[in-house]
């Protein structure tokens, strides 16, 4: 190589750090609508990914963050996450006033190291520093390189942007790679600028310039769905030594399924048990529920990054003897112990955060867990392996309805697990109130609650009388409540229950001269009222769907009459369903209340339609009912 293609060469590769010695802090270089709305201002965001094979890579990073106040305060913290695959091999800081003049300059020996981890089987620590200065508007510049040995299945994510009302001046994400190295990417909203090759060496590139601050609104998306982000894998890798491909996720799953290869033998005293266990089923389900309590009583739940990443799980003689594991090896485990039955199941990757997965980029920097999978002749069985407590064959809140992928010996296969209709997420009430004319009253309270919401509530029965007191106390808008006689039945089936039956003597409503006042439902809490919004910037996201069911009848104090309600109601949108009638027969007033909530993803349009259906919930849910003396 002569000295001009050297210098080409070194111009390719640090154009980024080139361009950051001349970076001028001053806020005044920042433009104004890029204060708008926004705590923090990210000034400049520099990766630079530098890999020289399949198993040696080191990237650099650059970040310039102005803080304009105090909530913008967590932008200035640096984090750094090290394990026995990659080191922070260098660390440097700089702290500026709003003019731009340097004021302090960090070093490595700044940085504190996480002195506790959740996870006891881990080699991973943190490097971080959380900024004291605060004297805004700052600005505070970090600049480190992580170094990569032993293979690398990714690269590092490029998110500019990491919370709300946090705008973008620049930012730009290089990877410098060997020309026999593919890349695999996957970009949102933001676009590669054409690949450059030099020597053997090819550059893919990411710009982006001028974002303004997203601000947070009320039923919006995820965050990480609106800002810009670039994935990028290589095709092929290699860690610790275990090759493998991802261009496609039948590749990635053939590679995970083949670091399970060798883990499966059990101890012969294990294999005794578990036959023994099984011995009287007369079905394969009723085989796989036995292992799975089996699997509750001897292991527990603990996350473990030790090994290849976190990729490769236990095996499952060491988990018998141990007696603990990760999602990945409590899976593996019950998987193992239902081969040696003779039942197959299938090794599952899935996501706790993210409910899809992208089906054209094969990744692993979606997912997060591990289920296993139990095709059964005439059902499918997802289960939970680190809370054996569910209800077997229950899709918990988790993953219900998430894409996944399923690793067998054929490789990988992009799924998406059942999803439970919005209206079996039903809780009703059924309550009975004896009114006397003073407002007080004898309530006698009956609360079902069914699948997810079941889930929301399946904490109660753990809970000593007092904590189950307050519970029910905190969900009802009833002044001077005193609970008692609670009595409950939970249903651990594949569609769970949870009964609970209760009384109540409370002030149920209030007087007034000649009338008493009393709440139409004092069982709910009304939905959040948004304002209406012409300039609605997102689409409207609504996470959980359910469906709730009330019927109260109450008796009213003889010598009353009712003198005002509001009409009956049965209003069906897009978003949901409301009902709601007040019948008087004789002296017992019956309200029926029906809510059924949609899930979904909805046009930003639609904003003030969606207003009015939670102004049409709240109004009817927090009704008073006007009962008059009419002896006097």
């Amino acid at each position: 190589m002569n000295q001009k293609q050297f210098l080409l060469l070194l111009c390719f590769f640090y154009s980024a750090v080139v361009s950051s010695q001349s970076f001028d802090a001053n806020i005044a270089n920042i433009p104004d609508t890029l204060c708008v709305n926004a705590y923090s201002v990210v000034r400049d965001y520099v990766i630079e990914m530098n890999q020289s094979s399949t198993r040696v890579a080191e990237y650099k990073v650059r970040r310039v963050v102005t803080i304009l106040n105090k909530k913008g305060q967590d932008a200035a913290i640096f984090s750094a996450y090290t394990d026995q695959f990659q080191s922070l091999t260098r660390f440097a800081g700089r702290i500026y006033n709003s003019a731009g003049v340097e004021l302090f300059k960090l070093k490595s020996k700044d940085l504190k190291e996480t002195q506790y981890s959740s996870m006891l089987g881990s080699d991973t620590k943190t490097r971080y520093y959380a900024c004291e200065y605060a004297r805004y508007p700052y600005t505070i510049e970090y600049e480190w390189t992580i170094k990569i040995k032993n293979g690398l299945i990714i690269y590092p994510t490029f998110c500019p942007i990491e919370s709300y009302n946090q705008s973008l001046q620049h930012a730009e994400y290089s990877i410098n790679i060997p020309t026999s190295v593919d890349v695999n990417c996957k970009e949102q909203l933001v676009d590669r600028l054409p690949s450059t090759c030099l020597n053997n060496q090819k550059q893919c590139k990411w710009e982006v310039n001028q974002i303004n601050a997203v601000v947070e609104e009320d039923y919006g998306p995820d965050l990480l769905s609106i800002i810009p982000r670039v994935y990028a894998n290589p095709l092929k890798f290699e860690v610790d030594g275990y090759a493998g491909g991802q261009q496609t996720w039948q590749e990635l799953g053939a590679w995970t399924h083949s670091l399970q290869n060798g883990l499966n033998p059990l101890p012969p005293q294990v294999i005794s048990k578990i036959r023994g266990i099984v011995s009287g089923c007369s079905n394969d389900r009723e085989k796989v529920a036995k292992l799975y309590q089996y699997l509750g009583e001897t292991t527990r739940y603990v996350s473990i990054q030790l090994g290849i990443g976190g990729f490769r799980p236990m095996s499952a003689l060491e988990v018998s003897q141990v007696g603990f594991g990760d999602c990945k090896a409590l899976s593996f485990y019950l998987k193992t112990m239902l081969e040696e039955v003779g039942i197959p199941s299938n090794y599952v990757v899935i996501s706790t955060k993210n409910e899809r997965l992208f089906s054209d980029f094969a990744n692993e920097q979606q997912t997060n867990h591990v289920i296993l999978q139990v095709p059964l002749p005439n059902d499918t069985l997802w289960l939970e392996c680190t809370n054996t407590e569910l209800p077997f064959g229950y899709i918990h809140e988790g993953i219900v309805g998430h894409d996944a992928l399923v690793c067998n010996e054929n490789g990988g296969r992009l799924v998406r697990l059942p999803a439970y209709p919005d209206s079996l997420n039903l809780e009703s009430y059924n309550v009975h109130v004896a009114l006397s004319s003073n407002g007080q009253s004898a309530v006698s309270v009956c609360r079902t609650s069914n699948f997810l919401q079941y889930e929301f509530q399946s904490n109660f029965v753990k809970k000593d009388v007092n904590q189950q007191k307050d519970d029910l106390r905190k969900q009802i808008s009833l002044n001077q409540a005193v609970v008692s006689d609670i009595h409950f039945k939970e249903y651990k089936t594949q569609n769970p229950s949870l009964v609970v039956n209760y009384k109540l003597d409370a002030l149920y409503g209030h007087t007034n001269l000649s009338r008493l006042f009393i709440p139409i439902n004092p069982f709910r809490k009304p939905l959040y009222i948004p304002t209406k919004n012409n300039q609605r910037t997102q689409n409207i996201c609504i996470e959980r769907g359910y469906y709730d069911r009330d019927t109260m009848n109450v008796v009213i104090p003889k010598g009353y009459v009712v003198e005002g309600v509001l009409p009956s109601i049965d209003l069906k949108t897009e978003f949901g369903d409301l009902t709601s009638s007040v019948i008087v027969r004789g002296d017992t007033i019956e309200i029926v209340q029906a809510l059924l909530l949609h899930k979904g993803l909805y046009d930003k349009e639609k904003w003030n339609d969606f207003v009015l259906f939670c102004e049409a919930v709240k109004k009817h849910y927090t009704h008073t009912i006007v009962l008059r003396n009419g002896v006097l």
